[in-house]
């Protein structure tokens, strides 16, 4: 009999984006995420890295945590910096 894997995404299956990053889908913006949940990456790094606001990153953290990564799409949770 098979174990059950568990189908929420780990750190590990998204790659931090690169510091250059200036676009970010969904995935990107889960990577950060979850780097930063998991210890792998600081907040205050985050910020600096990615030149994010605490705003913007708690954004995409309350997303995340309500709807997963389509709570990170584009349209259904636009980042602050577009507003």
């Amino acid at each position: 009999m098979r174990k059950r894997t568990s189908t929420k995404p780990r750190s590990t299956d998204f790659p931090v984006p690169p510091v250059e990053c200036r676009t970010w889908s969904a995935h990107k913006k889960t990577a950060v995420v979850l780097a930063v949940r998991s210890g792998a990456l600081s907040r205050a790094d985050a910020y600096d890295r990615y030149m994010l606001s605490e705003e913007e990153l708690a954004f995409w953290e309350m997303a995340f945590e309500q709807d997963g990564i389509a709570g990170l799409q584009l349209g259904r949770a636009s980042s602050a910096r577009s507003a």
